[in-house]
């Protein structure tokens, strides 16, 4: 089976980091061919044709059009699998000039999804993200992680100086990740919190927490980290605060983790933690009290929710069942 995976962001996110593991994972099950920005090429397996393409013009522009049709034809695959809209956008545009079966993952909420009825068969990575897809042909696959279980440690005291009952939550700086309202929410709490991410916001959120007089409570940590997994592992219960999700990878590596989470009804996490931990700006006071009163309870409450994570949403799963969905449709 010959398989081309076509990447048309050139970022660093959840996206771009699916984009790279699923094809390194792949390679070892087909013959791969990736095609994406030169950025990529130094994260990409060896085994993997990785072919560099510019895609920062139009996803209209007819010159990059012919390009990219031009080594489509070129390459003769099986299935032509591109990931999220600009890619899907641009290789439908070319659909009837290709003999290759064209599958398109959609990763996040999105308007305009006609590129995805085009497709011989579209992904998504939620239930909620599909309702909008009116191609009969579609399937949610979950993304997935392999994560090894790390011991509980003095952690997040040795690296930010907290201790006591810590709260974390990591993600972007952004206004659609809803950390205005979370702060605000901390006023009265008798808990830390932990913001890990990068973003447009980040002076804004750190006046507000000054005005606040929430220094000794709430930590914003801006420079990268590579120990995620560590600091998940660590802290007491994730917070999730997002106004909307694609998929959450914060979600999936806290139940891999035992790290009991709250979070906003986004992306199909409700069907994994149920109401009683779903959180919004009316509820997330009493919430957070009780997280913090009942730690022993939400681990048991979890306990059901972190067994359907690591038997359902780890990478191998993901693997198999994209394998799976090749194989069907050709």
């Amino acid at each position: 089976m010959r398989v081309i995976q076509v990447l048309a962001s050139s970022e660093d996110g959840g996206l771009e980091k699916h984009f790279i593991e699923l094809c390194n994972s792949l390679s070892s099950k087909v013959e791969l061919i990736a095609i994406a920005d030169k950025r990529f090429k130094k994260s990409i397996d060896k085994r993997v044709n990785f072919i560099s393409f510019d895609f920062s013009p139009s996803r209209n522009n007819p010159f990059m059009l012919f390009r990219i049709l031009k080594i489509l034809k070129n390459q003769k695959a099986d299935i032509i699998h591109c990931q999220a809209n600009k890619a899907t956008s641009i290789v439908t545009k070319l659909k009837p000039f290709l003999d290759s079966k064209i599958i398109g993952s959609l990763h996040s909420q999105k308007r305009n999804v006609k590129a995805f009825d085009k497709c011989d068969f579209a992904i998504t990575v939620s239930k909620r993200i599909s309702k909008n897809i009116k191609n009969p042909n579609k399937r949610v696959i979950y993304n997935g992680l392999n994560i090894e279980s790390i011991k509980r440690s003095n952690y997040l005291k040795e690296q930010f100086n907290l201790d006591g009952f810590i709260f974390v939550s990591i993600g972007r700086l952004e206004v659609v990740k809803g950390y205005e309202w979370l702060i605000e929410s901390f006023k009265n709490i008798d808990a830390k919190l932990l913001i890990i991410g990068q973003g447009s916001q980040e002076s804004k959120l750190k006046e507000l927490i000054k005005r606040l007089k929430l220094e000794q409570n709430i930590v914003i940590e801006t420079d990268y980290r590579d120990d995620i997994y560590k600091i998940l592992a660590n802290s007491n219960c994730s917070i999730i605060s997002s106004e909307r999700e694609g998929f959450s990878y914060v979600f999936l590596e806290s139940l891999l983790l035992n790290t009991p989470l709250l979070s906003t009804d986004v992306a199909d996490i409700k069907e994994f933690i149920g109401d009683k931990y779903i959180i919004d700006s009316e509820n997330i006071t009493d919430k957070l009290n009780y997280a913090i009163e009942n730690q022993n309870s939400m681990q048991s409450d979890f306990k059901e929710s972190f067994k359907n994570a690591k038997e359902n949403l780890t990478f191998n799963s993901m693997i198999e069942q994209t394998i799976s969905l090749y194989k069907e449709i050709l």
